[in-house]
This record gives C-alpha cells, structure tokens and sequence, in this order.
C-alpha cells in the first residue's frame, strides 16, 4: 500500500477505532430488546399543536428500548412493536417530549400533536437542515429516503443511497471499480461542459464541485446517515443559490437516541462472466487463413501453422479475477449525564475483480449534544476519513488493462520473432490515422504490472449547530462548519500517443498531484411562526457565508503531460499548478402563508455574491414562488378514503458555478530544446474570463401529492419545465492569438419531462408485511441557441474515440458518426442511388450526396447517450422473522460507442470478424468501419440490481439481538448492449460524451455478501 500523505492517517483510525470499542463497551445503561414473538404496526403522523406543521425527523421509539424510527417528510411513521403495553416516546428539537401508552392487540393508528417547550428542548437532535429555511413541505415535493430503507439497500458505499429510489434521479453505477461513485443526475443533462452534478450537503457542509464534477460522498459511512432529502426544483434548490443549479441533497448524519451498541460484520465475493466471444489460438489462426483467401490479408504470414502444443492464452481469464471485500461497523449512542452521544468507526477493505485494483476506507463519526439553560440546544460533530484507491481511477482514453489487454492474440508469447515491434511486423494493417493499438510485448500482465495509478485522500470536516428558542414562535438557529480535503493522484507510465513521420508509438509520463481543498461555512437563521385563529404564517431570515479554496500541484513530471489527460476529478489535466478561491454571500428571506391548513402559498428570495479569483465579483437574485392546495381537507372530501390530495405549483431560479480555475489564468510550463540544452518556459493554457457568469436555472414545477386508506398508498406525480441558460463553453484560444483555452457563456439548453411515483402496502397483517414502490421518469433536452446558430463539432484524432455534435434543436449526447447500413449489394450497385455509398464491401449513408467518397461531410447524428426514461421498482417482504427485499431499475432510449468490442475486431481476435471475412469485406481494417454506427449501440437495460434475505429472530442468541443477511447485486441484466456492461462508461471532462463511451470501462461485477448485525 502507498504510505499516508499524512504520516499518522492509518495509525490515527486504527487507534480511534480501537478506543471507540473500549469507550463503548462500558456505557452504562445499555437496554435490551424485546422478545415477544407477537408484532403489531403502529402509526400516524406527528404534527405540532399551534402551528399544525408536519414535523420531520421526531423521534418515535419504544421506552426502553432501542427499536424507533423517525418520522418522513410528512409527518408520517411506522414502527413495529411488541403486542401488550407499550410506551411510545416522541421526541424532538423544541418541542416537549411526549410519552404515550398504548396497549397493542392489532395494528393501530395514533396521530400525536406534540406542544412547543418553553423549559426543556428535549431529548436534543438537531436532524433537518432545512428546518434553517422554515415549512417548506408544502408547494413542493421533498422526497427523502430514512436510515431503515438505506439500511435495506445492503451497500457499503453512500454514493448508492439514491439508487432507484426517486422520480426524476438518475443514479448510475458507470464502473465497477471498488470504491467507486454513483453518477447522479435530477432531473436531466443540463450543462455542456461544467458540472451537472448535484451539491451534497452533510450535516451542514457543502460539499464543494471541482473540476466539473463533485468530490462526492464516497468518504461517508453509509451507515451513518441517518436522512437523506433532496431538493429536486428551482424553487427549493434557489436556497443555494449559484450552488443549487443542478439539485441538493441534504444529508443528516446519526445523533443520540437511546442506549445501544451496533456492530456489524460484512463480507463479500464478486464476479464476472459475461465474456466477449474471443477465439482460441485454433479459431484465430483459421480465421488468418480465410482472411489471406477472401481479402487478401497478409497478416497470416506472421503466425505459425497450428499444432495442438501451440500456446493458447484466454485473455480475459488473465485479466478478470474473482473479488473480495470486508467491512467491520461500530457504533454507540446515549447519554452520558447531559450530553447525547452517538460515535461510529468503519474499517472497509475490497479487491476489485481486475487485476491489481483495490480499495481501503478507515472513517470515524461522532456527534455531541447537550441543553444549556433550558432553551439553548447544541450539537456537535466531527468525521474524518482515509481512503486509498488503486487502479481505479481511468485515464481520459479509458481503461487501459481492458482495452488493451483483451485484445492481444491468443498466441502473442508464441509466435517467434513476430514479438517485435517493427514496420513490417505489426499484428494488423495500419490505418490512415496510424493507430496502434499494441505495442510490442503489450501482453495483459505486463499492462497490470505497469498500471501504477493511485489516489488517496484524508478528509476532516466538522459542524457545530446551535439552536436557542426564545418562546414557542420565534428561534434562532446557526450553524458553523468546515471541511479539509487532501488528495494525492499519483499516475506512472501514462501512455502519451505521438506520431512521427513514420513512426507511431506511445511515450510514459510519470505524474504526481497534490490537491486541496478547504471551505468553511456559515449560516444563521431567525425564525418566527405563529397562528391566528385560521391564518398561519412564518417568516425566516437567514445569512449564508460560503469560502473555498482549491489549490493543487502538480510533479516528478516526465516528458509532457498528455493534453486531455486527467484522472477523474483531478486538476492535473488543466495544468501543472492553479489556486483559486471563491466566496459567497447569501441574504435569504422566506415567507409562508396557510389558511386553515389548505391553502398555502410560499416565496423566497435568496440575493447573493461570488467572488472568485481575481476578476469574477457580481450580485443576483434568486427568487421562488410556491402555492399549493390540500383538497382532502376540504368539507367535501371528509370521510373519504383519501388522506391528501395536494395540488401544487412552483416557479423558481437558481444557479451554477463549480469551483475550479476558470476565473484564473492556468500557467504551464512547456519544454524547448535547442542544440544540446532543454530549458523550459511559461505559457497561459488557460486564459482567465472575467466577465464569466454562472449557468442560471428558471424552473416552473407543477404536481400532485396524495395518499390514500391511510397511507396504505402514496401517489405523487409531477411535471417540470426548465431553461438552463449562459452555459459555460471550453474553446480553443488560436495560436495567434498565444493558444491555449479559454471559458466562456454560450447557448440555452431546455429540458422538460415528467416523473410518477407510487408506494403501496398491498398487505399489512399481524405476521406479514408488503410495501413496494415504484418510479418512473421522462427528460427530453433541447439546445435551444449556439452563436450565430452554429453547430459545434467535438472530434478526435483516434478513430476509437467518437466524434460528437452540439447543434440547435439538437441534444446533448449527440454522436456523430458514419452510417453503416450492411454489406454493399450489387442491387445497390446496379440502383445507382447517391444517397449511399461504397467503400471497401460496406455499405454507408452519403448524407453530402455530392459525390461518393467516404469524407467527414458524410458523418451524422447516429445515437444519444442520454436515456429517454428511467423508471425502478423496489418491494420489501416482512414475514414474521423473515425478509425479502429487492431492488429492479432500468433506463432506455440511450446509444453507447462500444470502443471495447472495436478494439478486438481491428486485432482480429472477436469472433465476429469471420462472418466479415466470409462476406469478403475488406473494411474491417480502415477507420471508415471504426467511425461508423456499427458501434453504436442500444445500451438500454434492466437489472436485477439487489436482491436480499434477511433472518432476525425475535429471540436473543447469547444474550444480544442479532440480524443475519445474505445479499446478492446484478445477478441478472437484461439487455441488447453487446459489451461487457450496458452502464458502465469511462468519465470525460464534458457532459456531451460523458456516459457515450465504453473504452475498457470497468464493468459492475455480481455480487453475493454475507452481514451479521449484533445489538445490544
């Protein structure tokens, strides 16, 4: 393992998580669970009694117990308890405690309005950011997802919390590489090349957007997430202003509640199997031979005549191995004279399914809590983390162990000679563009061997909360955060591809960048809610600092650093070195209005300042509007079966601006050799743009939330419509100009669609319980305006890289290609029809119709990447003792260049190219072929993405309360895509061909983990 870039970073987590188990292990006044074998639901909704709000986050649990949940974004709780008498306890911030009785024979609904606290704050818990920006649950849809479902998606990594979960967020596993993120998308593609990536917000620390995509969650503890809730719309997100443009989600970690110890214990074996159809040593060399018989190929001269003792290599064997992980989870909570506590450490370790992967993960959590003179209430909290990954993070051309090493003939290591790499020994015929794509004794263990990639990272971040109540309508809220980020991307032997005049070949770079990252964040909220008779009204006022600071650094450079390279959110591909700092300033005003709790109407202002680097300092306005209409509260509708019927509308605006060099001038430094003597010299290659603006979101938003038989049945539906204007554009600086590249604000995207969820309980009795959900979700986007109407072309000089295209009325994801239509017919010679042409046997679109000949003119838009529609399906069986969850999603509409499967027909190694070859076509060797549709794909699928069985007995085994489970993950996909995975993509630095490419990329493997659960 590479050492720590701080030198007590694995000492300091083993030591914390070692002390955490000795601390907990003597807290006093552990409780035990139940052990009655009869279980009753109980349930209802919580609001509060003067201003009849919904609460969100109360704590309902069994006196004495550890069993509880939390209530939703409506109110709304389930808990399951022993039958007999029962206390139920609630509890939350502000409000007094409540303890009810109840005596369960059946499933039973008890709706509980809890009374604000003038002398006591509770039992504190500090759950819900928003609670800073007041009762925004109505005029809007908030989904969140609670810790018992997070708890049942059976993952080790956050990134997966919203995995099909919500309408209208598109998460997608783009590798299987240990360790690795979620691609997250609300509600549509909406930028060209800065970050469509949401902004996460955990415990009230932003997680900051660099180099055009977030930094992300994968250094949290899943298991300490206590609620997840995401801002979807303009008219909620506006509360973040230039941060909010691409959606939120708010992230509450555990706090205190009552006395228990947790520890869990997971471990796993992954897979592969879905191979391509490569040949054998027998196959290759017969298909050399009809390849010299039907086109002539000169190749087969280079091989041997074949005898059973000839090597025979499975190149994929040598690549893919079986995986394996581990994960050990300790937690503790209660209290400790007046301080809450919950504290937690996770130790995570995975091999990844290709050779010389890994992944290893130490994080720490704790949180504090106490009351101070009655009426103040303050939590605190810290988490830190070190993380090492290995090989996981792909150079811009993709995976190159893949794409390289399945690739290589059956019989390399034994063909004599034919080893070395010289003009009239190449394994294959080269192309216009002189593409090699193997290079001498590139065999698949020597490309692991020299994959060196590395990237850690030790984190730190740290909140402090505070809230003081004056009287049961006005408080005051504030909270103070941090967070500090390292990393340390380390590359060896990147492959910098150079042609010479008769020469084309790769040259190593070796790289190291340091990169950090620090922020700090304020807020500070004053809140008054009253009613009068009918009316209801609150009123926030808020400020909002915001700082960061990005530097990195880039060394122990060889040669030139490869234009386009980076490892995926590092800064080393925008230069050998930048820093820039930006800050924002946020003024944010809300008020709400109800009458008689049905009639709401909601508008927030948020004025705001960016300030970065030298020259980027400007204002705006992000205002939103909200109303809304609970019609099952009408006269009309008393007595029915539906317990809301909630008609809502909302416009809003908010705004995007990653933080990143793009105010800055970035300075490289390149070499120039004369005579004997290399010195080096600066150049700008990014040049600063001071009147760049932020991408701006206008949103209106209309939709309908409802439930039905008590809550037996949920159904929310929404339709949304946004323009995404001043979309920051990369562009080339000409050299007369000095070269180089420059950002810049340029076109209007617009992107509009729909999103339906359902959640029913089909069956609720004393010993079984059902509950299935299911989403489904529709965006189309549209560029709506380029300069002067001007369509954008995105090409690359490797012909196993698409072109792709931004026009108007067009989309992003556009690609652009050659049309391949079939083998050329002598019904097509003979109809003489100049809308198609011939080139080498194959048939191709002359879209120019000007003449003949194959020329870029003939390319057009042949596939998308981005998917018409999503949807999920999620059930969840609970049969006295027993589980049965599942998980299914499933996106489609959407086209993939499978540059993999291109890469092994240009050696001749995939099966397909005998029926080529059959065919006598010649085009399998010119880059006609390899710039056509024939790679394009439908990457649309279904899978099966998890799958578990669960054992809790009611019964203790040896004094402590246990859960076994045994979990399986993408045990089945159904799909057309022909490569290895129809989700997993490499990672571009722009959104038009990010998810387009599958170029080596990682595929997800199959899973099947075993997890036992003790509680005390």
């Amino acid at each position: 393992m590479h050492p720590c870039p701080f030198n007590t970073g694995t000492r300091f987590f083993s030591k914390s998580i070692i002390l955490l188990m000795l601390t907990v292990l003597f807290l006093p006044g552990l409780s035990h669970g139940h052990e009655n074998d009869k279980h009753f639901t109980l349930k209802g909704n919580v609001s509060g009694y003067s201003t009849r709000e919904t609460l969100t986050g109360v704590n309902v649990y069994i006196k004495g117990t550890t069993t509880g949940t939390v209530t939703n974004e409506r109110g709304y709780y389930s808990l399951e308890a022993p039958a007999g008498k029962q206390t139920i306890v609630f509890s939350f911030i502000g409000y007094k405690t409540l303890e009810k009785e109840v005596t369960l024979s059946a499933d039973k609904t008890l709706n509980i309005r809890l009374e604000p606290s003038e002398e006591l704050l509770g039992e504190v818990q500090i759950t819900a950011q928003r609670r800073f920006f007041g009762n925004m649950e109505y005029g809007r849809e908030l989904p969140s997802i609670n810790a018992e479902a997070i708890s049942k998606q059976n993952s080790g990594n956050a990134s997966d919390i919203l995995h099909a979960r919500v309408a209208g967020v598109w998460a997608t596993k783009t590798s299987g590489a240990p360790g690795d993120q979620q691609k997250i998308r609300i509600r549509g593609q909406t930028s060209f090349f800065s970050s469509a990536e949401p902004l996460y917000v955990i415990d009230g620390v932003p997680v900051p957007i660099v180099n055009l995509a977030s930094l992300g969650i994968g250094d949290l503890n899943v298991h300490d997430i206590e609620n997840v809730t995401i801002l979807k719309d303009a008219s909620s997100s506006s509360l973040y202003g230039f941060q909010g443009g691409n959606g939120v989600i708010l992230i509450d970690t555990k706090k205190s509640t009552a006395n228990k110890l947790t520890f869990s214990a997971k471990t796993g074996y992954q897979w592969f199997d879905n191979y391509y159809d490569l040949m054998g040593t027998k196959d290759f060399l017969e298909s050399l031979d009809m390849a010299q018989q039907t086109i002539k190929s000169n190749i087969r001269k280079r091989y041997p005549e074949y005898t059973p003792t000839l090597c025979d290599h499975n190149r994929q064997d040598e690549i893919f191995r079986s995986g394996l992980s581990q994960e050990y989870q300790l937690s503790g909570s209660g209290k400790a004279g007046p301080i809450g506590y919950y504290a937690s450490g996770n130790y995570t370790n995975q091999t990844g399914i290709i050779e010389n992967t890994g992944f290893e993960r130490y994080t720490f959590l704790t949180h504090l809590s106490t009351n101070i003179r009655k009426k103040l209430a303050i939590d605190v909290s810290y988490r830190c983390n070190y993380q090492e990954n290995i090989n996981n993070q792909n150079e811009y051309m993709g995976n190159q162990v893949i794409m390289k090493g399945i690739a290589v003939a059956p019989c390399l290591e034994c063909t004599p000679d034919s080893l070395l790499y010289n003009s009239d020994r190449e394994l294959f015929q080269r192309t216009l563009t002189r593409y090699d794509l193997l290079n001498g004794l590139d065999t698949p263990q020597n490309i692991i061997d020299r994959n060196n990639h590395s990237y850690n990272f030790f984190s730190h971040a740290g909140s402090f909360m505070g809230h003081y109540r004056f009287n049961d309508k006005l408080s005051f809220n504030v909270i103070e955060s941090f967070m500090a980020r390292n990393s340390v991307y380390k590359a060896a032997t990147i492959f910098n591809q150079i042609t010479y005049k008769y020469y084309n070949g790769t040259q190593s770079v070796n790289m190291k960048s340091e990169e950090s990252v620090l922020l700090l964040n304020h807020q500070a909220s004053l809140s008054y809610n009253n009613t009068f008779g009918q009316h209801g009204v609150n009123f926030l006022l808020a400020h909002r600092y915001y700082a960061d600071n990005l530097h990195w650094q880039v060394d122990s450079l060889e040669n030139t650093l490869p234009e386009h390279y980076y490892l995926r959110n590092s800064m080393a591909g925008y230069g050998t070195k930048g820093s820039v700092i930006r800050k924002i300033g946020s003024y944010i005003a809300h008020c709400s209005y109800n009458y008689q709790q049905k009639y709401f109407v909601s508008a927030i202002a948020n004025l705001s300042r960016i300030q970065e680097g030298l020259y980027i300092d400007y204002y705006n306005l992000f205002p939103s509007l909200s109303i809304s209409w609970d019609m099952a509260k009408e006269p009309f509708m008393a007595g029915s079966f539906i317990d809301e019927l909630n008609l809502y509308a909302n416009y809003g605006e908010s705004g995007n601006y990653p933080l990143n060099g793009l105010s800055n001038n970035i300075y490289e430094n390149i070499p120039n050799t004369f005579s004997d003597s290399t010195s080096t010299h600066p150049y700008v290659s990014q040049l600063a743009n001071r009147f760049l603006q932020h991408e701006s979101t206008a949103e209106i938003d209309v939709g309908l939330k409802s439930s039905f038989l008590n809550q037996r049945i949920k159904l929310n539906a929404a339709y949304f419509f946004k323009k995404i204007g001043n979309q920051i554009i990369q562009r080339d600086i000409p050299y007369y100009y000095g070269g180089g590249k420059a950002y810049i604000n340029l076109g209007n995207i617009e992107v509009k669609g729909y999103e339906f969820d359902i959640e029913a309980t089909p069956v609720e009795t004393k010993h079984i319980n059902w509950k299935v959900k299911g989403n489904f979700s529709v965006s189309k986007q549209k560029v709506t305006k380029l300069a002067d109407n001007q369509n954008m072309l995105f090409k690359s000089d490797d012909m196993l890289f698409p072109n792709f295209i931004i026009s108007q009325n067009g989309s992003l994801g556009d690609i652009y290609a050659f049309k391949y239509l079939g083998k050329w017919t002598k019904e097509d010679e003979d109809l003489n029809d100049i809308r198609y042409m011939e080139k080498f046997g194959i048939k191709y679109l002359n879209v120019d119709t000007i003449g003949t000949g194959v020329v870029d003119d003939d390319k057009t838009v042949v596939g998308n990447s981005i998917p018409d529609f999503n949807w999920n399906l999620i059930s969840s069986l609970q049969y006295k003792e027993f589980s049965l969850d599942f998980t299914v999603y499933s996106s489609w509409g959407m086209q993939k260049f499978n540059a993999t499967r291109a890469g092994t027909m240009l050696t001749g190694v995939n099966r397909e190219v005998n029926q080529l070859y059959a065919d006598s076509l010649r085009g399998i060797n010119f880059f006609y072929f390899y710039e056509s549709s024939f790679f394009v794909e439908d990457a649309g699928f279904i899978r099966l993405k998890n799958i578990t069985l669960g054992y809790e007995p009611t019964k203790k085994i040896l004094g402590v309360n246990c859960r076994f489970s045994l979990s399986f993950e993408n045990l089945y996909t159904y799909t057309k895509y022909k490569g290895y995975d129809p989700e997993a993509t490499i990672f571009t630095d722009n959104n038009f061909s990010d998810n387009a490419v599958d170029r080596g990329a990682y595929p997800n493997p199959k899973s099947v983990y075993f997890s036992i659960e003790i509680k005390l």
